[in-house]
């Protein structure tokens, strides 16, 4: 709970800051280094909703700095926050939920990237069709998402996902620049190359770079994060990075089976069984989400959000072994 107070109160002044006009955050963050981890300068990103609605503000950049991780981070507060789980997690949260999810939900929408966009796209269908622990996995709250989401889709589209509705892709006035120095001619031909690009690049590799990584990440420019690590670090390291943690939330998920959380639990064994079972798969959710997010940038691994996700991932292994003490006691 603290972790994400801390992070949607800063949040929440940076935007009063922001409203007031001050620049600030522009002068101490100001300075830039060699330091690859780090995200040190306070950037001013385009905010396509605060230019609908009139405000003059620029995207959040939250406590880790960059604007697609502060969409992120928001989101990650959302699934912790939701108060459609089942009434198992009253004792572990012990605030009130509603407020902060509200919170969070508020500088999600001021400040959206269509990164975030997608994986709060993702995250709603897994509430919808596969955790146990959500009261949204059922029927009627998939009719209603449903019935809303053709209701406003013309909306929704437009505001999730902007880029493709404003004719920024097909204006081919503007001419955009690669890191390399390739210009293009419009924003849709610089994207493709921005995601095609790191594709060829690593067919183009040796045998040996190819598993054990070119290790150059500084001079690759890459629209899609899974792809730069794949280069800069190889198949090998990609494998047994990610290889564990997706085992570790399968596992997490597959805790669920056989159980039902919509029946109040009667003997208290039971009950403490399936407060770790949500504690565990809350957790492998935002790790999920992480991982998903590399289908942009790699911004997972900058200082402050790296030790997020390690927290979210030790808790959720911790989570797991004590729902296997339990089952082995109840066994025993």
């Amino acid at each position: 709970n603290k972790i994400y107070y801390l992070i949607l109160t800063f949040m929440f002044l940076e935007l009063g800051v922001q409203i007031s006009g001050s620049n600030i955050l522009y002068s101490l963050f100001s300075r830039g280094g060699d330091f690859e981890s780090i995200i040190q300068v306070y950037r001013e990103y385009h905010n396509r909703f605060a230019a609908a609605v009139g405000l003059k503000i620029t995207a959040l950049n939250s406590l880790v700095l960059g604007n697609q991780i502060a969409g992120q981070l928001n989101l990650y507060a959302m699934i912790w926050f939701l108060p459609f789980y089942y009434k198992i997690n009253r004792e572990l949260l012990r605030a009130n939920r509603k407020i902060w999810f509200s919170i969070a939900l508020f500088l999600f929408i001021i400040s959206p990237t269509m990164t975030s966009s997608i994986l709060l796209i993702i995250t709603l269908l897994l509430f919808l069709f596969y955790l146990r622990i959500s009261k949204l996995n059922s029927l009627k709250s998939r009719l209603i998402s449903s019935i809303t989401i053709l209701m406003f889709s013309g909306f929704l589209l437009k505001f999730l996902f902007p880029l493709f509705f404003n004719n920024e892709l097909s204006d081919s006035t503007k001419t955009f620049f690669s890191p390399e120095g390739y210009a293009f001619s419009g924003a849709l031909s610089y994207y493709i190359f921005g995601m095609l690009y790191p594709l060829f690049y690593y067919f183009d590799l040796s045998f040996f770079d190819k598993i054990f990584g070119a290790m150059n990440p500084e001079s690759l420019w890459a629209e899609l994060g899974f792809l730069k690590l794949l280069i800069t670090n190889g198949a090998l390291w990609l494998l047994l990075f990610f290889a564990p943690i997706i085992l570790i939330i399968r596992s997490s998920f597959k805790l669920s089976k056989n159980l039902s959380f919509k029946i109040n639990s009667i003997s208290k064994r039971e009950k403490l069984l399936k407060k770790w079972i949500w504690l565990a798969q809350v957790n492998a959710l935002i790790c999920f989400v992480n991982v998903l997010s590399l289908i942009h940038y790699i911004v997972i691994f900058k200082l402050g959000a790296i030790q997020l996700f390690a927290f979210h991932l030790s808790v959720t292994l911790f989570a797991i072994r004590k729902v296997k003490l339990l089952k082995n006691e109840y066994l025993i």
